[in-house]
């Protein structure tokens, strides 16, 4: 048995003289086809949603790193700051032509 689809079924009432069944069945197909489209469009919504997630995801993971090597780098020049303060006091210390050997032979 074969079932007609919403549109056949208006050109056959439409071809029988039931232009107001027709007409019934035309806005029918018309609501069939605007859920079609609704739920299409919703599913598009919805990869974009999934899209729009991960880029966020992403995002945030980079702001972590980021804050990370901030945080790593602000060490590293907070110990720099520690050795330069040493290295002074030391070179306080050392007479000045021993301060002048070392520096000739560390350049």
């Amino acid at each position: 048995m074969h079932t007609l689809t919403t549109n056949e079924q208006e050109r056959l009432a439409f071809a029988e003289g039931y232009t107001e069944t027709a007409a019934m069945l035309a806005r029918l197909d018309d609501a069939h086809r605007a859920l079609g489209d609704e739920a299409a469009m919703q599913a598009q919504l919805d990869d974009a949603n999934d899209i729009i997630n991960g880029l966020r995801d992403e995002r945030d993971a980079e702001r972590d790193a980021y804050r990370a090597a901030m945080n790593e780098a602000d060490q590293w020049h907070n110990e720099a700051k520690i050795l330069r303060s040493a290295l002074m006091a030391l070179e306080a210390e050392v007479q000045p032509h021993i301060r002048q050997f070392i520096r000739e032979v560390l350049a």
